[in-house]
Formats: C-alpha cells, structure tokens, sequence
C-alpha cells in the first residue's frame, strides 16, 4: 500500500537548506513513483516543483513567524493530511510536530556559536532537544554533524542516522524529468556512493559527471 509522505519544503529558496529541498524532490520524484508526496511549499507556485509526476502534489502554507502559535498553526495544518510519515529538513521542529517525523541537521553552528545566553538559550536549547527526541530518526549530513547532536544535544547514538549530502541530481546520467530550463545532455558517470531514504525504500545516489563540453573531463559536482 503506497506511504503518504509530507516533505516540508518551504525553505526552497535559501541557499543551503534550499539546495538540499531541491536535490531531495527531484530524486524522489526520479526513483519513486508509488508513495504519494505532498510538498509543503511558501508560495502557491514553485518553479522549481514544475512538472513533477503525478504522485507529488503541493499544498500553500502562507504563515511564517516562529513564536508559539505560528507553530501551533502549522502543525494543525498538517493534521489534515494524516500521513504516513513526515519530513523535516532543518533542526526546528515545529512544537507538537505530528508523528511518525524525521529530521535532518545539516550543522550545528547557530547553537554552538550563539550569541544568546542565559534563559533564552537554554529554552532554545530545550525545544530543539524534545523535537528531536520525538523524532522516529534523525538524519545527520555529516559525522561532525553526527557527534554534535550527540554531544551537544546528549540524543541517543542509535537515534542518528549518518546521510551524506549528495550533489545535484541533475548532474545524474538517469531519466530525470524535464525540470524547466534544464536540457538533457550525454554525461560520463562515475558512481560514489548511495544513501538510503529513510520510510520510502529508495535510494539518491551521489555521483560524478561532466558535459558535453567538457566530455572527457570528469568533476565533483559539488
């Protein structure tokens, strides 16, 4: 029976963070076409989201803010979708976050270096805490990364799952979709590794690649 999957996808567009959105949609939408994926997204169009098959859908949330009640509204707007699992893809989980929930932390520089002290800190640092104790997983891109949660944040060892940040698909030789702007181009492929999605059963390969301009020379693609 196919999963329904929320990613929560409204930081599409920061650099980082968007980066990872971006490569994690388009291997999905690539590999699986089973589960039913719901994006949450910022705006009701996103360039970006163009094109998908027919197992991804979007759905608009407009509210930002991080306060209490912004973070109440959201978790009520995800209620209605009652899925089988959910995605979040930074270390702020909303309060009251729907279960099952997965969380992945690219670094741990806004607590290690924060300027904050005192109460403030340490209630941020009570909040990301139980987020990702609920947590059914956390997703970690980096051994570094892996040791902070642990040590910082003492999450239990068997919690965090190690995820390497694969480079943009699109640097893939595979039948990707036709994202927009995006031409197809003969690649040379040189596989380096894979990472398994945690509750989908796919898996988004990382590679090497070069283009026809540079056919012979092959890159890292980060």
């Amino acid at each position: 029976m196919p999963l329904r999957i929320i990613l929560d996808t409204r930081r599409v567009a920061d650099f980082g963070i968007g980066t990872y959105i971006r490569n994690l949609v388009r291997s999905l939408a690539n590999l699986d076409r089973i589960n039913h994926y719901t994006l949450i997204t910022p705006t009701p169009a996103v360039p970006e989201f163009a094109d998908l098959p027919s197992n991804f859908e979007t759905a608009h949330y407009q509210r930002k803010g991080r306060s209490g009640f912004a973070q109440l509204g959201y978790t009520f707007f995800l209620h209605q979708f009652t899925a089988d699992l959910h995605h979040i893809p930074l270390n702020a989980v909303p309060l009251w976050m729907p279960k099952p929930y997965v969380v992945t932390i690219h670094d741990m520089s806004t607590l290690l270096f924060a300027d904050q002290k005192g109460y403030r800190n340490n209630l941020r640092l009570f909040y990301l805490r139980r987020g990702l104790l609920r947590a059914d997983r956390v997703l970690a891109v980096s051994s570094a990364t892996r040791r902070d949660v642990e040590s910082v944040l003492g999450i239990p060892p068997k919690r965090v799952q190690v995820v390497y940040n694969a480079p943009d698909p699109a640097f893939c030789q595979s039948e990707l979709l036709p994202w927009p702007g995006q031409a197809r181009r003969n690649m040379d492929i040189l596989p380096k590794s894979s990472a398994s999605w945690i509750g989908t059963g796919s898996t988004i390969r990382s590679c090497f690649t070069s283009d026809e301009r540079t056919r012979r020379k092959i890159f890292p693609a980060w």
